[in-house]
């Protein structure tokens, strides 16, 4: 990607203007400037000896080549993915910010936010439950095949060795650790949209937001959100973000 981004800053005559780093954010080197200082006359400046200045020099060809004269304007992310979350966002924007933008720089997109949404699903839901059938009413599910109950098959074994392979208790409803009728849930990346065309998925309330972060101010730590629900029976949550 960096070689073609070369390819395309040279095609359009931007090279005096854009350099392109082969480096992740927190492997960028800033170029450190000590405080302006008024020149010494000839007859003020201390002597040095060759041996001292000559040390100066290899210490100064030892230090890092820097790759950004200064901190810089705008940072511009896209390291998201279907969470948001799952690339490392908040790590690396706690890195970026404060050592890589100057004060007042800003960050492009400036806000995201998770949204989630309760709803009765029997497909997603058999995807983490061996053994429930996915379509229950088969007049509903034109164009499920058996090819789609096999993969449903395969994701539900996979999901339930990660369950069992997991070291972190399962979350309870009571908030009081671990209980026998729940279990960590696997989380998976849909697009809903073809189920609940087909009457294979139905909400059961609004998406609410769940958590909302300043990607110019990133949250530290762990952050939990408490939302009140209005139902006894779910098989899936939805989460979505912007």
């Amino acid at each position: 990607m960096a070689a073609l981004a070369r390819r395309i800053v040279v095609a359009n005559g931007l090279e005096s203007s854009i350099k392109v780093v082969l480096k992740r954010s927190d492997e960028l080197i800033v170029a450190t400037r000590p405080p302006a200082e008024a020149p010494e006359s000839a007859a003020a400046a201390p002597a040095t000896s060759a041996a001292t200045r000559r040390r100066a020099e290899i210490a100064a060809r030892l230090e890092p080549v820097p790759d950004l004269a200064d901190r810089v304007d705008v940072i511009v992310t896209e390291i998201f993915d279907s969470q948001l979350l799952g690339e490392g966002l908040l790590p690396t924007m706690r890195d970026a910010v404060p050592r890589l933008l100057k004060p007042g720089g800003r960050v492009i997109p400036a806000r995201a936010t998770v949204f989630g949404q309760l709803v009765e699903s029997p497909v997603i839901a058999s995807m983490s439950h061996p053994g429930m059938p996915a379509v229950p009413d088969p007049e509903a599910a034109v164009g499920f095949s058996a090819v789609v109950a096999k993969v449903l098959a395969l994701v539900a074994r996979l999901d339930a060795q990660a369950v069992a392979a997991t070291k972190c208790p399962p979350f309870a409803a009571n908030g009081g650790g671990s209980s026998s009728n729940t279990s960590n849930r696997p989380v998976h990346e849909l697009h809903v949209d073809v189920l609940h065309e087909r009457g294979l998925l139905r909400p059961l309330g609004r998406a609410v937001p769940l958590l909302s972060f300043d990607l110019a101010n990133p949250p530290q730590g762990d952050r939990c959100t408490t939302v009140q629900v209005n139902t006894r029976f779910f098989q899936a949550t939805l989460m979505t973000w912007l």
